[in-house]
């Protein structure tokens, strides 16, 4: 309205009048003009304060909408980003990590362990490779359990040497060998000297790393000039071939090499555990036995070595000894006299001695028992033989129980006898019996039973059992 009335009091007179070159004419519209101005100034600065004001919210939402619009495209940018990122590590593990199974599979070939799974997925070049492995692995793993099998069935597990059952084939060979030459060949039967005491006193563990250290040895020493074997526990086989063919340099040359055996085991001094850091000398007795034109059977060889062994032992141990006739004899003898032994309690054919122990008025004092066996067949065996037999066998400790009980007896006779009641009865008691754990049970049951004086019994010990173990001898006989 205001518009209106500017432009038709004021503006239109002046339009006509400058049309018309009417200068005074001009003057009073352009008065009025002034007029209506002032008088609408204020509702036109309102005005335009009111478009300002309209623009400046305009722009403010606009902007607003763009912040809005730029954070969404950022975000939208980042998602984006995000999952191509996300699509890359899928599609990096989806390689890497086939491959990282293919370099664990070579890894475990190459250490030898053959039962590794391979996984096959998909259709692409890593499965290809997988594919090939997998049939490769089925191959090397049949030829790994042949292998294994193989060597279960012929080595010892231990010290990774032949066992009985490949030095019996081996055996087996050179006697048929031995058919068809005159050369000689030498089975060396080797036994640790006191290799139960060292598995007693330190443990299983020490003596299988004993075992091992002595396989190294004698390996060190043999190399391939023949087989060595372990039959089990501390016995170890040495097979050699094509020795010379007359006798006596046949045995020159394996008393040579039996002797370097016996030196290396000396001179090594064997690491066998941490509490001997400075080592400890390993001995060994060696059973020999020659054999030439097949005339022996392996079963032979190997009693005729350890035959032959058993004689180094006895000899004093750390040493040698040939096979001959006269010791099968020997061992023939003693296995028939072990056989006897058991039964020979029962049977009644032992009898009690006494042997009187006087003072130096010759005066008795008591009596000294000795054990004496009468055989139906062998007659009368002393017991410089029979001992040792039964100590070694085991039977002296019910050998030696028998004696105890009829020795009680015995003093209890005595006891009831005036002119004998005072004396003293002496049973030498063996070491293996000694220490048996119901040694001193047997001692009480023998004295209750009999009812003899326990004061009478005297029980008599070697030196060298007494020596061994003071302490666990003295609170024995206590």
């Amino acid at each position: 309205i205001q518009r209106g009335r500017y432009v038709q009091e004021a503006i239109a007179p002046a339009i006509v009048a400058l049309r018309a070159l009417d200068y005074p004419a001009v003057l009073a519209p352009a008065a009025r003009a002034h007029a209506v101005y002032e008088n609408a100034n204020a509702e036109i600065l309102a005005l335009i304060d009111l478009q300002l004001d309209t623009a400046k919210a305009s722009y403010g939402a606009g902007m607003q909408r763009y912040q809005q619009t730029w954070w969404i495209s950022i975000s939208a940018l980042l998602a984006a980003i995000a999952l191509l990122s996300l699509g890359g590590v899928l599609l990096i593990r989806s390689i890497v990590r086939p491959l990282r199974h293919v370099i664990k599979v070579f890894r475990h070939i190459e250490a030898g362990k053959l039962d590794t799974p391979i996984d096959i997925r998909g259709g692409d070049e890593i499965s290809d490779t997988l594919r090939a492995l997998q049939t490769m692995q089925v191959t090397l793993d049949a030829n790994a359990n042949a292998n294994a099998i193989h060597q279960l069935a012929y080595y010892d597990p231990l010290t990774q040497l032949p066992n009985r059952r490949l030095l019996r084939d081996r055996m087996q060979a050179a006697l048929l060998s031995s058919c068809h030459n005159t050369h000689h060949h030498a089975l060396l039967l080797l036994d640790l000297d006191n290799f139960k005491t060292i598995n007693d006193t330190q443990g299983h563990e020490v003596g299988d790393q004993l075992l091992i250290q002595v396989a190294q040895a004698l390996s060190h020493v043999v190399g391939d000039a023949g087989t060595i074997a372990r039959l089990g526990g501390d016995e170890f086989v040495i097979l050699l071939h094509d020795l010379p063919t007359q006798e006596s340099s046949a045995r020159e040359q394996v008393k040579h090499l039996a002797q370097q055996l016996l030196d290396a085991l000396q001179q090594a001094r064997l690491q066998i555990s941490p509490a001997t850091p400075y080592g400890t000398n390993t001995s060994a007795s060696i059973g020999i036995c020659l054999f030439q034109n097949n005339n022996a059977t392996a079963k032979d060889l190997l009693k005729r070595a350890d035959v032959a062994m058993y004689e180094a032992k006895a000899d004093g141990r750390n040493g040698f000894c040939f096979f001959n006739p006269t010791m099968q004899a020997q061992l023939d003898t003693r296995t028939a006299l072990q056989s006897a032994l058991q039964g020979a309690v029962d049977a009644g054919q032992f009898q009690l001695h006494y042997q009187v122990q006087v003072d130096a008025q010759r005066r008795p004092l008591g009596a000294e028992v000795l054990l004496r066996w009468t055989h139906p067949q062998f007659g009368s065996v002393p017991p410089s033989t029979f001992i040792p037999i039964a100590e070694d066998s085991g039977l002296i400790l019910g050998l030696g129980q028998w004696v105890l009980q009829q020795a009680c007896l015995q003093l209890k006779r005595w006891q009831d006898n005036p002119l004998t009641d005072e004396l003293v009865l002496a049973v030498n008691v063996s070491a293996r019996q000694f220490s048996h754990p119901q040694f001193v049970a047997q001692v009480q049951d023998a004295l209750l039973h009999s009812g003899a004086n326990p004061a009478r019994l005297a029980l008599e010990l070697t030196e060298s059992l007494v020596l061994h173990d003071v302490a666990d001898t003295a609170n024995t006989m206590q």
